[in-house]
């Protein structure tokens, strides 16, 4: 399942019909990014519903900032992959194709782990720009 994070200035808000529009000032957002996490949360790192969702821009770089660490004390290295690289469909879930492409194989952990800390820090780079306006933003998620 992938989410729509929106960044925005007011406290309450209620999403946009499409990412592209905002019909009212409730639905007004300064920024949007996509959450690619969300297959990730029974490695128990991050849970965005609960970790971002509802959550000011700082406390959510605080809480990012305690799961890289997390990942990084157990020597978790971020998936790498050249600049281009489209990023297959298994890389958000718990399996991928096999190496003859016939079937599906379970992820081991410690790939999971490594492709959850490269979207963490992807996502950790995203709001610190954000963060620099030195402005209160609050952060929602919504599928």
């Amino acid at each position: 399942m992938v989410r729509l994070i929106y960044i925005t200035s007011q406290k309450h808000f209620i999403p946009p019909i499409s990412s592209h529009s905002t019909n009212n000032k409730y639905n007004a957002f300064e920024y949007c990014l996509t959450d690619w996490t969300s297959n990730f949360t029974n490695l128990l790192y991050w849970n965005t519903e609960l970790d971002l969702n509802n959550r000011t821009l700082k406390e959510v770089l605080h809480k990012l900032s305690v799961a890289i660490s997390r990942l990084e004390r157990e020597n978790i290295k971020p998936q790498q992959y050249e600049d281009g690289f489209i990023l297959p469909k298994w890389w958000f879930g718990r399996k991928r194709i096999s190496e003859n492409n016939c079937c599906t194989e379970e992820m081991p952990d410690e790939e999971r782990k490594s492709i959850l800390l490269l979207h963490l820090l992807n996502m950790y780079d995203e709001l610190i720009k954000l963060n620099k306006k030195n402005k209160t933003y609050y952060c929602y998620a919504y599928n």
